[in-house]
């Protein structure tokens, strides 16, 4: 963004107008890396809003406000991560079950299944 000055201040433009509809505080950046830190967080908002992303992860994302999206995805991540371990330790209960089982002879058909 450096090298298209018409370019940064567009987006800095935009930026300041969003942040002003949201109903918080604009505040002038200083240096080159503020003005980085403001139009790169509304960029990133601004991808948030478009119809394409919406369409395609809007149902996971919906219920919550802008600043907490990526709440979902941890939880998400964190599910799969709790089934995997569960499947897992459900997995090798069946091994030692099946490995007990072996030397003993089992008496009726229904202990194959537990």
């Amino acid at each position: 963004m450096r090298k298209n000055e018409n370019l940064q201040a567009r987006y800095l433009a935009m930026a300041r107008a969003d942040i002003e509809v949201s109903g918080k505080l604009y505040v002038v950046p200083d240096n080159d890396e503020e003005v980085r830190e403001v139009v790169g967080s509304f960029l990133r908002r601004k991808n948030l809003r478009s119809h394409k992303l919406l369409s395609q992860i809007g149902f996971i994302v919906e219920s919550y406000q802008e600043h907490a999206w990526f709440y979902e995805m941890w939880e998400l991540v964190r599910k799969l991560f709790l089934v995997g371990v569960s499947g897992a330790e459900k997995k090798e209960r069946r091994r030692r079950r099946k490995e007990e089982g072996e030397g003993r002879r089992r008496r009726s058909g229904i202990d194959r299944w537990y």
